[in-house]
């Protein structure tokens, strides 16, 4: 064991005047959001969908730009994630003469940095009537379109990659992780009231005062969607921008997130359910509130209802401000 006043060299971080990241050990995050837009706007709106005997068809616009790109540092590690939709104009014709102009669009969501293009949420529409000439063109385009797509997403995380690597990247502005555990400081919002107190014995022998608090949020999606985000691996590890989480996938499996600032155990996982133990990391040792969530979809949206019991009243007011910064946002909500 290390003497009073010695320690890891790598934490020397919290004794610097000029408050350097030595080694980039803590974490650290950079947006490169903006090179990404334009990157992928100009290639993609510039590309030629399919060019063969048959069909000729590109794209003429690409628009709605929509996600973030981050990069993120700790330990010395580099990793990158994000989730990017764009919506592309198209035009085309069969070269026979049967159709000499054909328009359209085409909405590419769930592009992932480790997804495959056949992952991609890929929708393809046409502009007016469909007639066979517009349904032969629109196959053909479909599937030569994903392929094309794809490529240009392949090249672009490759140029991701190289950037990411760039400590010194203009687009690199560092947020050290602590920022994203004051951020649950966040303003007040109109939340529903916590409901009745309950004092209780903690494990160690203390008295501690809690609370029961419900908060909803609604989403555009199923409620599988939502459950996938919560309980996959890779979801999780690219909305919590966190390579090294801890993800419970089913029941009685543990988590950990935002280096242990969110950590519990998943005890129920149902196709419209989810039960788990839940704490913060300023709570009481080995103390959890339990949250039941159930998914309600109507109208094309889910809506998640949360219900925590065994709150710590001092944060009871603050909860849903946290769910809102530490999973809602960074989900899509």
């Amino acid at each position: 064991m290390a003497k009073l006043g010695e320690g890891d060299p790598r934490w020397l971080v919290k004794e610097r005047n000029d408050g350097k990241n030595v080694g980039d050990w803590h974490w650290t995050e950079g947006d490169l959001t903006p090179w990404a837009k334009e990157t992928l706007t100009k290639r993609l709106g510039e590309l030629t969908l399919v060019d063969n005997d048959t069909v000729c068809a590109k794209v003429t616009k690409a628009s709605n730009f929509d996600g973030d790109v981050t990069i993120s540092k700790r330990k010395g590690k580099t990793i990158y994630f994000y989730d990017l939709s764009i919506t592309l104009n198209w035009t085309g014709e069969l070269k026979d003469g049967s159709l000499s102009e054909c328009e359209g669009k085409i909405e590419v969501s769930d592009i992932e940095q480790d997804g495959d293009a056949k992952d991609f949420d890929f929708r393809l529409s046409i502009t007016g009537a469909e007639t066979a000439a517009h349904r032969k063109i629109k196959e053909v385009v479909k599937e030569a379109g994903i392929e094309a797509i794809g490529k240009v997403v392949k090249d672009f995380n490759e140029q991701l990659r190289e950037r990411a690597g760039l400590a010194d990247a203009k687009e690199y502005k560092p947020k050290p992780i602590e920022a994203v555990a004051a951020d649950a400081e966040l303003a007040k919002k109109t939340v529903k009231k916590s409901e009745k107190v309950e004092v209780i014995t903690t494990k160690n022998g203390g008295k501690l005062s809690t609370s029961k608090v419900n908060f909803n949020k609604s989403f555009r999606c199923r409620p599988s969607d939502l459950i996938e985000c919560l309980t996959n691996k890779a979801r999780v590890c690219a909305f919590t921008q966190d390579g090294s989480a801890t993800v419970a996938s089913k029941a009685d499996e543990q988590f950990r997130l935002y280096d242990g600032t969110i950590s519990g155990k998943l005890l129920e996982k149902k196709e419209d359910k989810l039960i788990m133990d839940w704490r913060l990391k300023q709570w009481p040792n080995d103390h959890f509130a339990k949250i039941t969530m159930t998914f309600e979809f109507a109208d094309g949206k889910t809506k998640a209802k949360c219900v925590a019991t065994g709150v710590p009243s001092t944060d009871s007011s603050n909860l849903s401000q946290a769910f809102d910064h530490f999973y809602w946002q960074r989900i899509g909500g």
